[in-house]
């Protein structure tokens, strides 16, 4: 093929190429136009109207019928119109484009051997025989494309697919419309027709590729998406996790305040026997909330490592409930709450149960509900649902929880509610170990609540052995204990004066004799610890029980100048030791302010001083640190009591 001009780069326009076919056609000569058209041309019409072009290439096959029909009308003798039907039907024969020409029978005038060669035809020459005889298998579709041409039409598409007598599958561009006699009547049809199987096909796997890549991109997409997940839910667990270890400290280091702090309080000397009697009794109540905080630890340790075994033990359900109520009614009775239990008379008098895990998964269930419980009731019902079963079932008048935390409720390490751990302290765990609990008990814990309206939550066990229960009815309120004698460190024990709190007088003189101090903590243990080893030392304390109340030591100017030191909790419901600097420090309360705190990192130690506190004492803490602190602190102040 000649090489292309410069200007062939230049896509020509739809009818610039139907012009220049039909000059050439005319010019040279039907077959020798569509040879020259195919050769030249048709590369150029790559980006024009291919329907255009295959009409332009029609009109030089009509050139082609013409130039026959002017040769079958001159003398047959004639050499010369022997020698230019030769010509012409050799140039249409080896015209590189598949040209048919057909009369209006449908028969085979002439064909280039593209046209054989494209449709798989052979190497005979199909001339005078029926277009349906050579494609027997040709659609009805087809035939009814003839029936329109014959009539005048002209029709082409631009991609068509053909099966072939192989059963191979073919795509063609194709144009087909009438040719003309002498007379201007329809004399046949021709046709034009080009292969772009490999062109389909390329296509075709390049939009299976894309799809392909569109599959993938989407696959890619969706592990982004499940590792973007993934990761957010591990940063979640990992904040999760380094708030419960930063909770779970302050949970133990609290009772661990309490049990040194009374440990020493006990190896003085001049502690009286009252006093030691006191601080037993704290010594023990505090070892007991620590072991109750490891025990958590230790069990959810061993049941999400499947170390977990249960028993299973005859026990008597409502006897069972009945001391978890018990146990707890002093506490309720000191919250002024209704605790109550009812037993349905259907519940059997003995089952098989774990009686510990049973035990651990009411107490928690009764605890949580008179800690989250400001007034009202707590009422334990027993009642068996169906013949296979038992559930206990704990209802309360508290503060509920919100819908969209109750899914949270037993994930490990959380509270439904971050701001719950700051009101009512806690570690998060239990309700994870109960409900671990009554699935190792082939149960189920499901709660329901709502939002300052109050929750049920009820376990559900199966019933292993059901006897008839001959008692009636119990209902079992709670009776009010007699009061719990006043710790000997509390603001009952001093009357107000004109600074506010009249302070407890020092037991014994000391390093800081004339010193006046105020502790605020949370904590009736740690102000009593603290309150003993200070007064001891010397000074005048002053004891105040969480951040809200603490406020009132500064609401006038008279209190503002009445001490000489603060020790702050910084850890507190409702105001944290934080807010409470601050608002201290906007009314003018001038005095050191010391953090007193359990959480004793390094972190919480450089945010405390970067907050405007004068010192930081950790917990557990001895008397001599306590005492030191304070000593270095209140070097520099002038004393303002007499010694």
């Amino acid at each position: 093929m000649p090489a292309a001009s410069p200007h062939s780069a230049q896509t020509p326009s739809p009818a610039a190429v139907r012009a220049v076919a039909i000059r050439v056609g005319i010019a040279l000569g039907g077959a020798l136009a569509a040879a020259w058209i195919h050769a030249r041309l048709w590369p150029l019409a790559a980006g024009a109207d291919r329907a255009a072009f295959a009409a332009a290439l029609g009109i030089a096959v009509v050139a082609v019928a013409e130039l026959l029909r002017a040769a079958s009308g001159r003398d047959g003798a004639s050499g010369v119109a022997a020698h230019d039907d030769r010509l012409v039907r050799t140039f249409f024969e080896h015209t590189p484009t598949a040209v048919a020409m057909l009369d209006r029978e449908l028969r085979y005038i002439v064909h280039s051997r593209a046209w054989t060669s494209e449709y798989a035809l052979g190497d005979a020459s199909l001339v005078g025989r029926h277009h349906y005889e050579v494609f027997p298998e040709i659609p009805d579709r087809w035939k009814q494309i003839h029936a329109r041409c014959l009539d005048g039409a002209a029709e082409n598409s631009d991609q068509d697919e053909f099966v072939r007598p192989d059963g191979s599958r073919q795509w063609l561009r194709w144009d087909c419309r009438p040719w003309y006699g002498p007379d201007g009547s329809i004399g046949g049809l021709t046709f034009m027709s080009q292969d772009i199987t490999e062109f389909k096909r390329a296509e075709l796997e390049r939009a299976r590729h894309n799809q392909e890549l569109l599959k993938a991109t989407e696959a890619l997409t969706l592990q982004a998406d499940a590792l973007g997940r993934a990761m957010e839910e591990a940063q979640t667990a990992n904040r999760a996790k380094s708030e419960f270890l930063a909770n779970i400290s302050h949970e133990i280091r609290t009772p661990l305040t309490a049990i040194l702090g009374y440990a020493h309080f006990l190896k003085d000397p001049a502690s009286g026997p009252a006093e030691r009697v006191v601080a037993l009794d704290r010594l023990s109540a505090a070892s007991e909330h620590l072991a109750s905080l490891l025990d958590d630890v230790l069990d959810l340790t061993k049941i999400e490592a499947g170390r977990m075994t249960l028993e299973a033990s005859p026990i008597d359900p409502a006897l069972m409930a009945r001391d978890v109520v018990a146990m707890f009614s002093r506490r309720a009775a000191d919250k002024g709450l209704r605790l109550a239990l009812i037993v349905d008379d259907t519940v059997p008098s003995c089952t098989h149960a774990d009686p510990t895990r049973l035990r651990q998964i009411l107490s928690n269930l009764v605890g949580n509900a008179l800690k989250f419980t400001a007034a009202g009731s707590v009422v334990v019902h027993v009642r068996c649902p169906d013949p296979a079963s038992i559930a206990f079932e704990v209802t309360d008048t508290g503060i509920g929880i919100e819908e969209a935390n109750v899914s949270r409720l037993f994930q490990p390490f959380t509270q439904a509610d971050g701001s719950t751990t700051r009101r009512f302290g806690g570690t998060g765990l239990g309700l994870r170990i109960v409900r671990k609990l009554a699935v190792l008990m082939n149960g189920e814990l499901a709660v329901s609540s709502r939002f300052n309206h109050g929750s049920t939550f009820a376990l559900r066990i199966p019933l292993v052995h059901r006897r008839p229960a001959p008692d009636p009815r119990i209902q079992l309120p709670i009776t009010t204990p007699s009061a719990p004698a006043a710790p000997p460190c509390s603001l009952s024990d001093a009357a107000p004066d004109d600074g506010g709190f009249k302070p407890l007088a020092p037991t014994s003189p000391g390093p800081l004799s004339g010193r006046t101090v105020l502790v605020i903590d949370d904590s009736p243990d740690n102000l009593l610890l603290a309150a003993t080893h200070l007064r001891r030392a010397g000074a005048w304390v002053s004891c105040v029980e969480g951040g809200a109340a603490a406020l009132c030591t500064a609401d006038t100017p008279a209190r503002r100048l009445a001490f000489d030191l603060v020790l702050l909790d910084l850890h507190m419901p409702e105001l944290d030791g934080y807010a409470v600097l601050d608002m201290m420090r906007r009314v003018g309360f001038a005095a050191p302010i010391v953090a007193f705190t359990a959480y004793s990192s390094a972190a919480e130690r450089s945010r405390a001083l970067d907050a405007g506190f004068a010192g930081f004492i950790g917990k557990p803490f001895t008397p001599g640190a306590i005492i030191e602190s304070c000593q270095r602190l209140l070097a520099a102040r002038p004393q303002r009591r007499a010694a």
